[in-house]
């Protein structure tokens, strides 16, 4: 938290609250998890590089205000283990995303 004069506190966030805007728009508008054709769908509609959205979405994460699953119905987190190389770099591997068929929902 950064201060702004002497008395008042702001808080500025570490990811792009547009991008957030974006991806909890669509959350809400399918009503399930996001999946990466998902993000990558949102990325070619509105000319937003998938990195950028997924660099939000992995920021989103780690602040406990998103989460991954996996798609098999269980709702349940895939395990951190599993996904160590689903970020190389703080970049997405989609190959990894796609094999453990992850998908993101909010907390």
């Amino acid at each position: 938290m950064e201060r702004h004069g002497k008395h008042t506190p702001i808080s500025i966030p570490k990811w792009d609250i547009a991008l957030e805007a974006l991806v909890n728009d669509e959350y809400k508008r399918l009503g399930r998890p996001l999946t990466l054709e998902d993000f990558r769908r949102l990325g070619q509609v509105h000319q937003i590089r998938l990195h950028d959205i997924m660099a939000t979405v992995h920021q989103l994460e780690r602040h406990g205000k998103w989460r991954h699953e996996g798609r098999d119905g269980s709702g349940q987190p895939v395990a951190d283990h599993a996904l160590e190389g689903l970020y190389s770099h703080g970049r997405l591997d989609e190959d990894t995303a796609e094999k453990y068929a992850v998908a993101w929902a909010r907390q």
